[in-house]
């Protein structure tokens, strides 16, 4: 019975995929393909600009995508026939515009032209430096870019559809009596025609109407790099204008607009109308209405990074060795992320449990947790197991050994040896007055004796101090190593950084370097040498401020790394 019933399995299977291939093939003989076909010419035939398509075989449709030099789309045109009537193509005198065409048939799949056809207007049009708005009173006269001898041309005005004036155009000029516009509000339409009736060029004028006052973004400078992230556009200026339109240029190219009512305020753009990692030209424009051509513009060139990271997850207390009942925070240094965390070893979402409160540490326990924030990957998961008990605490202090590294002598410096291990000596008695066990590195020794001498001695920390340099000589403030996202040294060099950071005199946009990744590239901040290895870059040696800060602040200094490391481990 169970044979029969397999046999009958497996020929319902394979009828299934033998019907099923009898049909895709079925399928695919009767499906209308195109043919390639190539674009001929655009002349003019009957007082219309044709373009000469050949024949697509099955073709149904054509359309018709005209960019500028910029490859922005500025026309499209649909037409049931391979002779295409470009009706309502205009421009200006010597511009080009280069068309491609799609052709379709009846089940919608398309087939793109074997060539591209670049189109130069050569008919004479308004020229480029007339204004879109008229002055009251005063006769409107207009030049022209082109020869207007060698054809017959008119000026015609309309308004609301209607023509007002029709106007000869003698040597390359032609007027308006101010009259004509006088009384008239709104947008009128001065169209250029040849002899046999063809509009050539369309130029929008506006009458009457509101001037924008000048508008300009305040919180974003001149090639600024910012972060892919939802960004908030503060503007002053613009009185006048009824909406605000927000483009986006690469390479002059418009890759992104957006629009909203104006209202004084501040515009709110979402991270998705950037590009990451480009390099562009952010444009605000403060129009009246529709009346794109008299806006008033302001623009910034950018840059925009990658799509960020969120900050890993760290602690405030020593996890290796806690006292029962400590109350523990998850940190982030990711502004507006939630943290989620988990009990049982899972890996965390954002249906675990949110933290909202420190956890009571009363019993051994395994944490993981991860920020996650809106326009931003998550972090990575860090660990965190919890062991209730106590130990004497050991750090290893290992100050800079290089001897030829000079700073600003005019501010006290000497060099990096000397004064990283002034401030060790500093620190080492600051921190052995609560009774630490404190390790020096031997300068001469090298690194690999310090890391062995670190691991033998079984230190709870060891930490590498050192001052940054930089080739401008311009740089300052601070930063620390470790070995990567989830290190073990995550926590404790995270709350040395933010509390040393916050008595660091000279802050701004650059000097907050934060924690960074050795990747493994750095003896002293190595998860394969040291089981709690992090190095401090105190600030800059070749800055005077910095270096000023760091002679005349030791004291202070030591005092911030010490009391970092004593609160963590829970010796105060």
């Amino acid at each position: 019975m169970y044979r029969k019933r397999r046999a009958i399995f497996i020929l319902g299977v394979f009828i299934l995929f033998t019907f099923s291939f009898f049909v895709r093939r079925y399928t695919y003989a009767f499906q209308i393909e195109l043919g390639s076909f190539s674009i001929h010419n655009i002349q003019e035939e009957n007082n219309v600009l044709i373009m000469d398509v050949a024949s697509s075989e099955n073709a149904s449709k054509y359309k018709v995508f005209g960019y500028d030099a910029n490859d922005n789309l500025i026309y499209e045109k649909e037409s049931d026939s391979n002779k295409i009537e470009l009706t309502d193509l205009y421009g200006n005198y010597g511009e080009t515009i280069t068309f491609k065409v799609t052709a379709y048939n009846s089940d919608d799949m398309s087939m793109e032209a074997n060539n591209s056809y670049k189109y130069i207007f050569k008919d004479a049009s308004i020229g480029k430096s007339t204004e879109h708005f008229n002055q009251k009173g005063k006769d409107l006269v207009i030049g022209f870019d082109g020869n207007t001898f060698e054809n017959s041309y008119k000026l015609e005005v309309y308004y609301e559809n209607s023509l007002l004036e029709s106007v000869d155009i003698l040597n390359n000029m032609a007027t308006i009596n101010h009259q004509i516009l006088d009384n008239l509000s709104g947008t009128v339409y001065l169209k250029v025609k040849k002899d046999n009736g063809r509009i050539v060029n369309v130029f929008p004028l506006y009458v009457n109407s509101p001037i924008v006052g000048n508008i300009h973004i305040t919180n974003i400078s001149e090639g600024e790099t910012i972060s892919w992230d939802d960004l908030t556009l503060n503007y002053e200026g613009g009185i006048n204008a009824t909406l605000l339109q927000v483009n986006l240029y690469q390479n002059d190219k418009l890759i992104n607009t957006y629009e909203t009512e104006y209202t004084g305020e501040s515009i709110n753009l979402p991270a998705t109308f950037f590009s990451e990692n480009i390099d562009c030209t952010l444009e605000l424009k403060a129009i009246y209405k529709d009346y794109y051509e008299i806006g008033k513009i302001d623009r910034v060139n950018i840059h925009v990074k990658s799509k960020a990271q969120a900050s890993p997850v760290y602690v405030n207390y020593n996890y290796k060795n806690i006292k029962k009942g400590t109350e523990v925070s998850l940190i982030t240094n990711t502004p507006n992320a939630d943290i989620f965390y988990t009990f049982d070893g899972s890996e965390p979402t954002t249906s675990s449990f949110i933290y909202n409160r420190p956890i009571t540490i009363d019993e051994d326990v395994t944490i993981k947790a991860k920020a996650i924030r809106k326009n931003m990957y998550d972090s990575d998961t860090s660990t965190f197991n919890f062991h209730v008990g106590e130990k004497p605490l050991v750090v290893y202090l290992s100050p800079s050994n290089q001897y030829d590294n000079y700073g600003v002598a005019e501010a006290g410096y000497t060099t990096e040896k000397n004064e990283m291990n002034l401030l060790a000596d500093e620190l080492k008695t600051y921190l052995e007055s609560y009774g630490v066990k404190v390790y020096r590195n031997v300068p001469s020794a090298g690194i690999n004796a310090w890391v062995a001498e670190s691991n033998y001695v079984k230190s709870d920390l060891h930490l590498a101090l050192h001052s940054n340099a930089s080739q401008t000589k311009q740089a300052h403030g601070m930063e620390m190593y470790v070995s990567k996202s989830t290190s073990a040294s995550l926590s404790i060099a995270s709350n040395i950084y933010n509390n040393l950071y916050q008595m660091y005199p000279y802050k701004d946009d650059t000097s907050n370097r934060g924690i960074k990744y050795s990747a493994e590239s750095l003896g002293e901040a190595n998860d394969n040498f040291l089981p709690c290895g992090t190095l401090l870059e105190v600030a800059y040696h070749d800055n005077y401020n910095d270096a000023k800060w760091i002679v005349e602040h030791r004291t202070e200094i030591a005092r911030n790394i010490g009391n970092s490391i004593l609160k963590y481990y829970q010796v105060i």
